[in-house]
């Protein structure tokens, strides 16, 4: 019988463990494509979620200044929002999510509660700036290396929230760090590099409306052409009001490549011109978002916004060709201080963690020879053998989205409808940098039908 029991064991430890590491990492629903840097993104914007809707409540019950109360309003309404689509896409794609704050940022709202009116504004948006500056270059990175349909599509969402989001904090002139009325050495960086690729992509473009064999990488680069120009003469008009000198040519890799392009023919033109410009933009993406968040001039800040938009449309427009080859892109830049992944988390016992204590329970039950009845799982309800008429009692599966309270902290439940967010196929309409929407162009539509969430 000792023989049986410890067989018993055996077995059961195995089947266990057969258990526990497929749940050690998130299971994909539709492939093996997520990366590191995808999981990170979903976990960070969750998290800013979970600091910035509390704050923001409390900043409409007790911020002294209108404005502040108005902002804090807003910011909780669309990460109520925001966190619909988070929650949505970790399902979709199999990452759990932390159900509360980090212990830091649990601390942050229970001392902003407590902050005097006098202290509250400048405290509250410095600290929600910072947070914005960690995830926004994150945001950038993900969204311009992912391979996932599902992350890319949430990225590009994520990006236009928080960009909106940094624009209402800066515009209460609260942000911790103060304006500068020169450009720093790392904004003329940014100024030259992106002045060398707007000159670039024109050319580009240019050549791709004479060479390309498809119709929609000629009407790509008629778009990149035009959307470039419009781009450059931003930049132009920074440069004239900060009295900066400007590159009047591509840099020498730029120009080689568009040799290269040159002398490309037929199917292997639209290939290189997609692989090339897909992947400019894509370290432009990310080089933007740490200069529009890091930046204390407010006219760079302005051009780093203005090429944010630009690029996330070149972006869609190139991969609406589904010639895009995810897998060569370059890996994400490295954000150092935002990896969230691993087994530790605030919000309770990993899943594979739960599977080995169940097989070490196990075991220890087959070794002594206690059955699992009397004082064991039957004794406490976890079986049919209980009291007569008593029903099994099935474990319900654990909800890996971790959905938090809808509880707020001034007790009102926000539900709102989730706005729509995912690219579509192209529609007959170009956007200017500006804004200002023209006919007769393609453009990615920024609206489809959403569902309704609850924060």
């Amino acid at each position: 019988m000792k023989h049986l029991h410890l067989a018993t064991a055996v077995a059961s430890l195995v089947a266990a463990a057969a258990w526990a590491i497929p749940l050690a990492r998130p299971a994909l629903t539709a492939s093996d494509d997520l990366s590191t840097a995808d999981r990170d993104l979903l976990v960070q914007v969750r998290l800013l979620g979970l600091l910035t809707h509390p704050a923001g409540l409390t900043a409409r019950d007790r911020a002294a200044g209108e404005q502040i109360r108005r902002t804090g309003e807003t910011l909780a309404i669309e990460h109520a929002n925001l966190d619909s689509l988070t929650r949505a896409t970790a399902v979709q794609v199999g990452v759990p999510l932390p159900a509360t704050p980090t212990a830091e940022d649990r601390g942050f709202l229970r001392e902003l509660a407590a902050t005097p009116a006098d202290r509250f504004d400048q405290i509250l948006v410095g600290r929600l700036r910072a947070a914005y500056e960690r995830a926004f270059p994150m945001i950038a990175a993900a969204r311009a290396s992912t391979r996932n349909t599902a992350v890319r599509a949430f990225a590009t969402t994520a990006d236009a929230y928080v960009a909106r989001h940094l624009d209402y904090l800066d515009s209460t002139g609260l942000a911790s760090h103060p304006a500068a009325a020169t450009a720093d050495a790392a904004d003329r960086a940014f100024l030259a590099r992106l002045s060398q690729i707007v000159l670039w992509q024109q050319l580009a473009g240019i050549l791709a409306q004479q060479r390309a064999t498809r119709a929609d990488i000629r009407q790509a680069g008629d778009l990149i052409t035009d959307e470039a120009r419009e781009l450059n003469r931003t930049v132009r008009s920074a440069v004239e009001r900060l009295h900066l000198p400007l590159p009047d040519r591509p840099s020498a890799e730029q120009q080689q490549a568009l040799t290269d392009l040159e002398t490309a023919r037929g199917a292997d033109f639209d290939q290189t011109f997609v692989n090339q410009l897909r992947t400019a933009d894509g370290a432009l993406l990310f080089a933007g978002a740490q200069t529009r968040t890091g930046t204390r001039n407010i006219v760079i800040r302005e051009l780093a916004a203005a090429a944010n938009s630009t690029v996330l449309r070149h972006m869609a427009y190139l991969e609406a060709s589904g010639l895009v080859r995810y897998e060569e892109l370059p890996a994400p830049p490295h954000a150092a201080g935002l990896t969230t992944t691993g087994l530790h988390r605030d919000d309770g016992i990993h899943p594979a963690v739960i599977w080995l204590m169940l097989a070490v329970t196990v075991v220890v039950a087959a070794l002594t020879g206690t059955a699992l009845t009397g004082t064991g799982l039957a004794g406490a309800g976890l079986t049919g053998d209980g009291p007569a008429g008593r029903r099994p009692v099935r474990g319900r599966p654990v909800d890996t989205t971790h959905r938090a309270s809808t509880r707020s902290p001034s007790r009102e439940v926000i539900r709102h409808e989730l706005p729509n967010t995912h690219p579509t196929p192209m529609v007959l309409e170009r956007t200017s940098t500006s804004g200002e929407r023209q006919p007769g162009r393609i453009r990615p539509s920024a609206q489809l039908p959403g569902n309704p969430g609850t924060w």
